[in-house]
Parts: C-alpha cells; structure tokens; sequence
C-alpha cells in the first residue's frame, strides 16, 4: 500500500493541507467534499439566533433548511443538525441528549454536502462540524 500513496493521493482529489476549510467558531464556513458523492454531515451549533434562522450552502441549487427562533431546553447546551438521521437533537457537554427540534423547522428540507468547495451559513456559532468522503 505504501508504495502507491502518490497515486492514491492524486486520485483521492483531498487537499495537501485543510487550509481554512472546516473552521468553527463562526456562523460560517468553508467545506470541501473531495469524494465521488455527495456526503451527510453534522453541524453542532450554539449561540442559536432568537429568530428565523437558515442553514444553507452557497454553489448549490438553493439549498437550505429553515427553522424558528429554536429555543434550548434544559440541559440543552446547542443542537445537531444530522443531515442522514434527518434530525435536529440538543447536546450538551456529555453528548447529545435525545432532544429533537424538528418541530422547529419551517421550510426548506436536509441536504447533502455536494461535491466541490461550499460555504455553509448557519443559524449559531459552529462548535464542530463532521463528514466523510465517499468514494466508489
């Protein structure tokens, strides 16, 4: 294997280094998918905006999933936006808690991570964002 990591390397269409792709602490950022399809991801948000807020990429079709002023329970440090499970659970500092707030989407729909390089806006402070590539 180790004797054709140039090759696989190119083929892989990854960065050499992550640059500043996948950064937190702000309400956006930039991804890269290098993989052959598009991919799910989980964004952990906090500092939640009070109002209509969206979730979108940029590059894309429109994109985007709406949601009302989420308002935290108990406990409930942010949310997980899980584009596969489809699903917007509370986390706090042990994980996530099991707590939905689908209730709270207005509009738009999950989506999926294209290929390529894409902005994503969201409605709080990124605190971690995970996805793989998928190749075939």
């Amino acid at each position: 294997v180790a004797g054709n990591k140039s090759e696989w390397a190119l083929a892989s269409g990854m960065k050499e280094t992550q640059g500043s792709y996948d950064r937190v602490g702000s309400n956006t950022t930039l991804l890269y998918n290098a993989g052959d399809l598009p991919a799910d991801f989980k964004v952990y948000l906090r500092n939640l905006s009070s109002t209509r807020g969206v979730l979108s990429l940029s590059n894309t079709t429109g994109d985007q999933l709406i949601v009302n002023g989420i308002e935290l329970k108990q406990g409930d440090l942010g949310v997980c936006v899980n584009t596969k499970t489809n699903l917007i659970e509370g986390y706090n500092g042990n994980g996530l808690t099991g707590t939905l707030y689908n209730s709270y989407i207005i509009g738009g729909d999950f989506f999926k991570l294209p290929l390529g390089e894409h902005t994503l806006s969201t409605f709080g402070t990124i605190e971690k964002i995970e996805y793989d590539y998928l190749y075939y």
